[in-house]
């Protein structure tokens, strides 16, 4: 042991090793040295600091002979035990650290200069006070008090964070996400170090370690980059951007058990972890153990300015010579969509998102957020409610869900009186009634008047009372079509329409316009208008088109421009204010002024020119309805890894990105009769391997019905049917046992091509194969054993609660 005037303690030859490197000896001669010492010293109970200073001086003089007078003399432990007393905490008794202090000062939030300055004073301080110890409690509170006073009680609460998290016995765990590049990495590693915390892991080496027993056969996506994650089944998805957001949800999930296993271990050893990687996802709670006493705490970074975050790759690879630049700049696209993906989930669950300033100042940000969200009673906050992570939501079998839009209809002359439904070669269908049961849903619950196609389909999933109000078909659209959405952005759904300089409509859909879109609206993008706002006109399908302004000060409290099928007079409307507010008026004058100029520049389109030569309609206008808020879009549920929604309609496909389903589609799934139904259920068979939920979303019964042709509709339900049977006895790997549910989000009269009121019909079966035949229609639906059913029912029977 070692005797100073300080106290005593065990000696420690790596001390001495470390002493003679700060006192300028070679790495070799240090380690020599010490352990000489160290043979010297065995069989001592005990020895004095000057004695031990002799000693080693002897030594030193010994091996390096006159060189020694170039090494300064002091005591081993110099650097140790400064003047004044020990200080006691819950580690023991330890000397004053001035360094130390210093590190906690700068990460509370001080610059440089300012810490030193302090530091120095409570140092003073300690010195002066000429006892032998001291409490910590009583150090920190001096530094608290002086921090109050010189620099405000946000530096002092800083402070003390710094403090609860080194005493407190209950794990703190931070975690830490954003898409590579954004300096999660940097920011992890100086935040550990500043608050004490030893364990820092970040998701790729989790990632890495389960790629070790989990080999490429049987999880591809796992061996490859976040940002090329191969997704299983990816391949029924078109858009390249889901492609790649499918593929970083897929991994996200898979490293996910390796992250819930790190912080299992941690908290089970009462240890402090900081975990980054791009990977991490909120809501953050749900990677916590259930039921284990712990603090979460998580947020994202980001790097707003794409051009910024681009230039980090190369500046990276300066520092990292391993991690070449290149392959991240090939795939800079991709990593945009996930950095931008992460914030929209951070918008969703209100989770903080920090921006990449320097390094200090971002550390300085960071510490704010956890002393005010870590819930330490001693920072004036109370224990937070913890929010469980939200179950999946799953049904509980294997289920294929086949939508057939607008298929309930009224008996038509054309037809003998029959339906399209009751008048289709249905030989599947009537399989699927022998083997199950039939009943009628009211998809419109109690609204007067029949529901529309995003409202029926919301019903049918089982999300109709669960997303608050309705959203704006233009939002639909939007996530239809996979648009960016910035906040406080307008979306519209609209038309292309010809229009007379009247004012009157030819056509409210350019006669169903197929072609040449993208070239009517290539100079329609970011158009200034009035008070600094900006609009933009974006192609959907077919006819119909996206409009969106962006600005401050907007309202979604506009009303239609788009008269409607039924309007007795078909003209362009006039935007309106739907309420007194100035954001209303503002809006509505906005979007007039975009109107007006897509109006100018596409009546002398050469698109429209040819248009005309050839005798068609030209899509000289555009007409909206839908008004909606970006803000109001709904949190999307849990599980959309084990749920999809296949469909070549805009409107489905956003309804699925709004609740939480994965979107599929192809060219070859069109939302009108042209669609390939094969290629629809070959994707959901695909689906099905790996997913518990499939949707199958087709639009043309729908079509069909509105253009008032029911021999078409009752040929294309013949052909959804057969298309049908041949998945079912094709895909018997997937199928058998499957649940088969057919209904339709609403009814469509082919009478009147407008949409019905009535409940539509349902059919629930489980298929074995062929068998026994039974009539499948709106009579026999009405008369069917599982009677009129509210959506939240038929939700009970599919869905896990």
């Amino acid at each position: 042991m070692v005797v100073s005037r300080h106290g005593r303690y065990r000696f420690q030859s790596g001390m001495v090793t470390a002493t003679l490197l700060q006192r300028g000896l070679a790495m070799a001669d240090a380690f020599a040295i010490s352990a000489e010492l160290r043979d010297l010293l065995r069989g001592r109970a005990e020895i004095t600091t000057d004695e031990l200073e002799s000693a080693l001086q002897a030594l030193v003089f010994d091996r390096l002979g006159e060189e020694a007078g170039a090494v300064p003399p002091g005591p081993v432990t110099a650097d140790l035990i400064p003047v004044g007393p020990m200080v006691r905490s819950s580690r023991g008794l330890l000397p004053f650290s001035r360094g130390i202090l210093l590190r906690y000062l700068v990460t509370a939030g001080l610059d440089p200069d300012a810490a030193m300055a302090l530091a120095e004073r409570i140092s003073r301080w300690v010195g002066s006070l000429g006892i032998a110890e001291i409490a910590s409690s009583e150090v920190e509170s001096e530094v608290e008090r002086l921090l109050k006073e010189r620099f405000g009680a946000p530096a002092a609460r800083r402070y003390k964070l710094t403090g609860l998290i080194r005493r407190t016995d209950k794990p703190v765990i931070i975690l830490i996400g954003g898409a590579t590049g954004t300096g999660k990495s940097t920011l992890a590693t100086e935040l550990a170090f500043r608050l004490g915390i030893r364990l820092v892991t970040s998701t790729d080496m989790i990632r890495e370690t389960m790629r070790t027993v989990l080999p490429p056969d049987i999880v591809p996506g796992l061996h490859d980059h976040s940002f090329r994650g191969m997704f299983q089944g990816g391949q029924v998805l078109s858009d390249p951007r889901e492609r790649v957001l499918a593929g970083f949800r897929q991994q996200a999930a898979q490293v996910a058990v390796g992250i819930r296993a790190v912080i299992r271990r941690a908290v089970r050893e009462q240890s402090h972890m900081i975990v980054e990687g791009t990977h991490i996802l909120p809501p953050f709670e749900r990677y916590a153990p259930p039921g284990e006493d712990v603090f979460v705490a998580g947020l994202i970074m980001a790097v707003p300015e794409e051009v910024r975050h681009q230039e980090r790759f190369p500046a990276r690879a300066r520092r990292q010579s391993a991690r070449s630049a290149e392959a991240y700049l090939e795939a800079f696209q991709s990593v945009r969509w996930i950095h931008d993906d992460l914030l929209a989930a951070a918008e969703d669950e209100e989770s903080v998102i920090v921006a990449n300033d320097t390094l200090d100042q971002t550390i300085t940000g960071v510490v704010e957020y956890l002393s005010q969200s870590l819930p330490f009673e001693e920072l004036g906050g109370g224990p937070l409610p913890r929010r469980e992570a939200e179950e999946p939501h799953e049904p509980a079998v294997p289920t294929l869900f086949l939508i057939l839009d607008g298929l309930s209809d009224e008996p038509n002359p054309a037809l003998g009186g029959k339906t399209p439904l009751a008048a289709a070669n249905a030989k599947t269908l009537r399989m699927l009634a022998g083997a199950g049961g039939q009943g009628l849903i009211a998809t419109g619950g109690d609204k007067e008047g029949a529901p529309e196609t995003d409202e029926g389909l919301l019903a049918l999933l089982g999300f109709g009372q669960q997303i608050g109000p309705r959203m704006g078909r233009g939002l639909l659209e939007a996530l239809g079509h996979g648009l960016p959405l910035p906040p406080g952005a307008i979306v519209f759904r609209g038309n292309f329409a010809t229009v007379h300089a009247d004012g009157v409509l030819a056509d409210r859909r350019a006669g169903r316009i197929r072609a040449g879109q993208a070239d009517l609206l290539a100079e329609l993008k970011d158009v200034p208008l009035p008070g600094g706002l900006r609009g933009t006109v974006y192609p959907g399908h077919e006819h119909r088109v996206i409009v969106m302004l962006q600005g401050p000060g907007l309202s979604d409290a506009v009303s239609d421009t788009d008269p409607g099928s039924e309007a007795v007079i078909q003209e362009v409307l006039a935007p309106r204010a739907l309420d007194g507010s100035a954001e209303a008026a503002r809006t509505a004058a906005a979007l007039a002024a975009l109107l007006d100029e897509v109006h100018r520049r596409l009546e002398a389109h050469p698109h429209n020119d040819r248009r005309r030569a050839e005798g068609l309609f030209p899509a000289n206008c555009v007409i909206t309805r839908g008004a909606a808020s970006v803000d109001k879009r709904p949190r999307a549920r849990a599980g959309a890894e084990r749920t999809a929604l296949i469909s070549g309609c805009s409107t489905a496909l956003g309804v699925a990105r709004a609740v939480g389903l994965q979107p599929a589609s192809s060219p070859a799934m069109t939302g009108n009769l042209d669609t390939n139904l094969d290629e629809k259920f070959r994707a959901a068979g695909e689906l099905l391997a790996e997913r518990s939920f499939v949707a199958v979303h087709i639009k043309g019964t729908d079509i069909a019905a509105h253009d008032r042709r029911p021999l078409e509709k009752r040929d294309f339900i013949g052909e959804v049917d057969a298309a049908l049977g041949r998945f079912l006895e094709g895909y018997p790997e997937v199928t058998t046992g499957l649940r088969v549910v057919v209904s339709a989000d609403h009814g469509t009269s082919s009478v009147t091509g407008n949409h019905i009121a009535d409940p539509v019909p349902l059919l629930l079966a489980t298929w074995q194969g062929p068998g026994e035949e039974q009539e499948f229609h709106e009579e026999s639906a009405a008369n069917g054993a599982l009677g009129l059913l509210r959506p939240g029912e038929l939700a009970e029977m599919l869905w896990e609660r």
